[in-house]
């Protein structure tokens, strides 16, 4: 687990807050003063379009209005530091309790700045248009002040100062002249213009936006091993759940296709309606087929165009769903102490006790994490990357 022993009950974990210039991420302004770490905490999701958040009580009127927040998280018996991220303010509610007000500042990705930030116009992508190029222009042309300086790992537009790495992202030309309405959201055509180049868009705990390949998560290299039978291990006792949708999956997809065909013989013309069917069902030796569920769960699908309109089309179609729809979603819930682990990072985790369904080497992805800043315990969702999209998509 590298030079540091997260097993290690005696180090100390401190939480620092450092305030932000919200137009230049390199600028500290000093520490705030007044944080209250108890029902305080940062939370990751892979799935999530702002990609971490958090709330943090403020006693005092230390935060100064506008300032973005960096979390910091010091281990000092090792010398360990690190960003945990740095988040836009986005409500700072506040109660008057003995003469102070107390500040529940809730926080969002710098990403969050894209958010309400609306095209005022129609935007035209042209043909043959770079991506990562397209990107960059939507960011710059934002009232996303702090980004202008540098854009981390991010291609781009060269005449806004955006740094150009196409190591991390891969870059496509549109196929089609496509336009962005006026009204949409600054993030929903980024993330439009990521998919266009199979990339993927994130936020660093910096706070610079990144645009990277899109990773295949089944294939990545584990960072930790969580056993739940070692002793010294990280996973506290008691807190690990499972789910799973084995007994919802289909055993069998249907397909229908109703159509007009016109008979044009005889001199005269007739209509007449006629229907096509596919049916495909799961393996025998598969866990919800029939003889092992003890009862069938059918989906149906009625499609309004196929071709060519032939049953070994529909059969076709009806076999591509249920491989869609018939693969297990595994997931698991557990507690640990606390790990340098964020939203889409690989681990492994070892089930000893229970079917031999559950039990092994269990490959996932965190999919959600919440970090309570005051003990430095962490909640997480893991979900196992032979689920479903293993993680590819969003």
């Amino acid at each position: 687990m590298g030079a540091y022993d997260w097993r290690d009950t005696t180090a100390r974990h401190a939480i620092r807050v450092v305030q932000v210039s919200q137009t230049n991420l390199e600028d500290q302004l000093g520490e705030l003063e007044g944080v209250d770490l108890s029902g305080s905490s940062l939370e990751w999701g892979y799935y999530t379009d702002l990609r971490t958040s958090g709330k943090l009580r403020v006693w005092g009127d230390h935060w100064e209005r506008g300032r973005f927040l960096r979390v910091y998280h010091d281990v000092p018996k090792y010398g360990f530091s690190e960003v945990l991220g740095t988040y836009v303010v986005t409500s700072d509610d506040a109660e008057l309790v003995n003469g102070t007000w107390a500040y529940d500042l809730e926080l969002q990705s710098t990403l969050q700045m894209l958010v309400d930030d609306l095209l005022t116009r129609p935007w035209v992508i042209a043909r043959g248009a770079s991506s990562l190029d397209a990107i960059a222009q939507v960011i710059a042309g934002s009232g996303a002040h702090s980004m202008r300086k540098t854009l981390a790992n991010l291609s781009g537009a060269r005449d806004s100062q955006v740094e150009v790495d196409t190591s991390l992202a891969e870059d496509k030309q549109a196929t089609t002249a496509q336009i962005m309405k006026g009204g949409q959201p600054r993030l929903e055509c980024v993330f439009a213009l990521a998919k266009m180049g199979n990339n993927r868009l994130d936020v660093n705990p910096m706070g610079y936006y990144t645009v990277a390949r899109r990773r295949n998560l089944s294939s990545a290299t584990p960072r930790y091993r969580l056993d739940m039978a070692d002793r010294r291990g990280v996973i506290v006792d008691g807190s690990v759940k499972h789910h799973t949708d084995w007994l919802e999956l289909p055993d069998t997809y249907a397909i229908e296709h109703t159509y007009t065909e016109k008979d044009e013989g005889g001199g005269s013309s007739k209509s007449e309606q006629r229907e096509i069917y596919g049916i495909a069902k799961v393996k025998a030796s598969s866990s919800h087929a029939i003889a092992n569920r003890g009862y069938s769960i059918v989906h149906f699908e009625s499609l309004r165009e196929m071709e060519p309109k032939t049953a070994m089309r529909a059969n076709e179609i009806a076999r591509q769903r249920l491989a869609e729809d018939s693969v297990e979603l595994m997931e698991w819930e557990l507690e640990t102490t606390y790990l340098p682990l964020r939203g889409g990072d690989v681990v492994e985790l070892v089930v000893h006790d229970g079917p031999k369904e559950y039990t092994g080497v269990r490959k996932c992805f965190v999919k959600e994490l919440e970090v309570e800043l005051e003990h430095m315990t962490m909640r997480m969702t893991l979900k196992e990357t032979a689920s479903g999209d293993k993680g590819d998509e969003d």
